[in-house]
């Protein structure tokens, strides 16, 4: 596959936005080298199943998010594979595909099929009358219109419903319903191109002018509104906004220059606009047709010579700090202030400027290497530490305000609810230092935990204390110390209390656990294992849990994972992301304290080996594969059969291949299709499908068999979707 990563530059107004609202996009590039027959796409649309289907030069080409299917002669009889018109059937919801020898392909449910009998084989369709591409009535296909130098047209027509259309004349405007005229216009038009419908509403552009037509009148409706209005070209009109206009989706965008504007419906009947995309070259990549999905925030373009382009706004961004003498690998941090973060190497990063804001010297100069711990006090005091030694600074970080020396490496710093900082050694047991007492010694405390890497409280009287080799439990009144045996041996990375009963323990190589006071319960591996390395467990506003892992980033629902626990649930559902949202790497770190912030109003900061990823994941919508499972070809020996839910196979057949598909245009990662072959009513193991979407059989002995096919649909009881041949 082909990717390209496009950066756009954040524009700073008075309100200064946040960097996930910055247009920062990954784009793919799709074309005939990587799954299109033909780079043409001249018009595009969705299914109701959501489906893109595209008209090329080739046949009618379908996208499942993940793979790509032709239809042309290959399938059908047909005079040519060349699609000219794209048209949504106003009647039964399908998209309608029409050649450039007139015939017509339907296309639904991931389906498409030839037609002998529809109105546009009728002689009504928008084919011309003569040889010379004269046409007395022609049907609007949207904007920009890639025939508009090679035809004349004498009535425009623009359909909003099964009967309800408007007619364009050179003078006129005429309203139809049900057969019945509405209402006759007088009005110049002029040019067809320049009228658009906004749901059923029809207008027409010139300049910056809006006209609405409604009700027998031509109303002005004034300039268009919204983020457009920043742009100079258009405040001294010396750039004309250029119109894309989807009849399949309903949807309508105006580029200037290089920027690209989605417009919706506005005030006092006017429209107003928003800014969805920049620094991206329309003109030279040739696009005729723009669709956006307004939920996942993706732009679907198709060029005239250059394929598809899908670009997929970043729900994450990463803060660097852009020093010269930076490896810009992060580790521990500490939230100062609402949205301020510091790191041990004195880098203080503001979310506002989605990066450094200042360079703390008095840290910068000790802080070089040894960067896995922090803790800001009680007193807003910041505590570092640097191989064997212990820096405290002021909450300005610019002064030293105490340092001390001990013997070993220190691991991990933590400040307790009795205001003691907890001071963790290589191989040693660890320290404690009263937080009220600026002359404190460091005094050993529980001799027998020894190599200390994580600590959490659990109330008022338990603190979990985590190590290189296990996870032991302190009782604060009595000071008795037990060990959850099933860890012994193994490397805690982080700990996470959500409440009392609820312990979240995350480790490097051996995955992460629930621990309820009884039961310890292993959490099920991702299809890859990514997980097994799992550094951190930080809970967003929505109880989703992310888990930060050396191969990209996870989140899931805490719900499921407690049902999973508890029996209820077979297995909770892992939502994947990798560096394509937004991270510079996919590998995230562990091993410090804290793993992880969360900031006000729902921000995170993950430490990365390249930056610090900085999002908020409870304004994203999670992008899970729940749309529906389609069987799409049935092959025998290499021909294709009808599709039927019952098939019968000659005894000699040597190979045997089921097809399925669905839509899905999140990360290829999440899709997890199985199936499972039944005997007599006895279920084989589930096996995964094929990356083509393929199940293969072969030599099976006589009998009736049952194909299961089991798609994970995400969060939630119930989260598999189940289809049987």
């Amino acid at each position: 596959m082909k990717v390209v990563v496009l950066y756009s530059i954040l524009l700073l107004f008075p309100s200064c936005l946040l960097a996930h609202d910055s247009l920062q996009y990954t784009v793919r590039q799709y074309t005939d080298e990587n799954g299109l027959t033909q780079n043409s796409v001249k018009a595009m649309g969705f299914d109701r199943s959501g489906f893109l289907w595209m008209n090329t030069e080739n046949g009618v080409v379908r996208f499942d998010g993940q793979l790509f299917r032709s239809f042309n002669k290959n399938q059908f009889p047909l005079k040519s594979s060349r699609m000219s018109w794209l048209l949504p059937d106003l009647q039964t919801g399908a998209l309608i595909s029409v050649s450039e020898r007139n015939q017509v392909i339907r296309m639904q449910d991931g389906q498409a099929i030839l037609l002998t009998d529809h109105p546009l084989l009728s002689g009504t369709g928008p084919g011309p009358d003569t040889q010379n591409e004269n046409y007395k009535l022609y049907s609007a296909l949207g904007l920009p219109n890639v025939f508009s130098n090679l035809i004349s047209i004498e009535r425009y027509k623009m359909s909003t419903g099964v009967d309800s259309y408007y007619i364009l004349n050179y003078d006129s405007i005429i309203a139809w319903n049900k057969g019945k005229v509405e209402f006759a216009l007088p009005y110049k038009t002029g040019n067809f191109w320049k009228f658009f419908l906004m749901g059923n509403r029809l207008y027409q552009i010139q300049g910056v002018q809006i006209t609405l037509i409604e009700d027998g009148q031509a109303i002005p409706t004034g300039q268009l509104q919204g983020d457009i209005r920043k742009h100079p070209g258009f405040l001294n009109g010396k750039v004309q906004p250029k119109i894309y206009w989807s009849t399949t989706e309903g949807q309508v965008f105006l580029v200037m220059d290089k920027l690209l504007y989605m417009v919706k419906p506005g005030a006092k009947n006017g429209l107003t606009t928003e800014l969805l995309m920049r620094d991206f070259d329309y003109e030279s990549n040739r696009i005729t047709v723009i669709c956006y999905d307004t939920r996942y925030k993706r732009i679907f373009m198709g060029s005239q010579t250059r394929g598809l382009f899908v670009f997929t706004r970043k729900p994450f961004f990463t803060m660097r700090s852009g020093q010269s003498d930076a490896d810009e690998v992060y580790y521990a941090q500490a939230l100062v202030g609402d949205n301020e973060i510091l790191t041990p190497q004195g880098y203080l990063f503001n979310l506002q400027l989605q990066g450094i804001s200042e360079v703390l010297p008095e840290f910068n100069k000790r802080m070089r290497e040894d960067r896995s711990s922090m803790v800001l006090d009680h007193n807003k005091n910041i505590w570092v530490k640097h191989r064997m030694m212990l820096y405290c600074f002021d909450p300005e970080g610019k002064k030293l305000l105490r340092e001390l020396s001990f013997p070993q490496n220190i691991t991990m710093l933590y400040e307790d609810q009795d205001s003691n900082l907890i001071i963790g050694a290589k191989w040693q047991a660890a320290s404690r230092i009263s937080l009220n007492d600026p002359h404190a010694k460091p005094v050993i405390v529980h001799p027998s935990i020894k190599d200390l890497c994580y600590i959490q409280e659990e109330g008022k009287h338990r603190m979990w204390m985590g190590c290189g080799n296990g996870l032991y439990s302190i009782d604060k009144l009595t000071g008795k110390i037990d060990s959850i045996k099933e860890l012994s041996g193994k490397y805690i990375r982080s700990l996470y209390v959500r409440q009392e009963g609820e312990l979240w323990i995350s480790t490097h190589e051996d995955g992460f656990y629930l621990y309820d006071g009884k039961k310890l319960v292993a959490m099920p591996m991702d299809k890859g294992s990514y997980l097994a390395s799992a550094h951190c467990v930080i809970e967003d506003d929505n109880g989703f849990f992310w888990i930060t892992t050396n191969k990209g980033l996870f989140q899931t629902a805490r719900q499921d994972l407690l049902d999973y626990a508890a029996g209820k649930l077979h297995s909770p559902y892992y939502l994947y992301y990798d560096k394509y949202a937004g991270f510079n790497t996919n590998e995230f770190n562990g091993g410090c304290q804290p793993c992880g912030l969360k900031l006000k109003g729902g921000y995170f900061s993950l430490p990365s080996l390249n930056g610090l990823v900085a999002g908020n994941p409870s304004r994203l919508v999670p992008e899970v594969p729940s749309l529906s499972l389609f069987i799409d070809r049935i092959e025998i020996d290499g021909h294709s059969i009808p599709l039927a839910d019952t098939i019968s196979l000659n005894k000699h057949f040597d190979f045997f291949r089921l097809f399925i598909t669905t839509p899905y245009f999140g990360n290829p990662y999440n899709r997890q299709l199985d199936f499972s072959l039944v005997k007599d009513g006895n279920a084989g193991t589930w096996l995964p499908v094929d990356g083509d979407g393929s199940i293969k059989l072969s030599s099976l002995a006589s009998g009736s068999y049952e194909i299961r096919i089991r798609k994970a649909n995400g969060f939630g009881a119930n989260n598999h979707l189940v289809k049987s041949v």
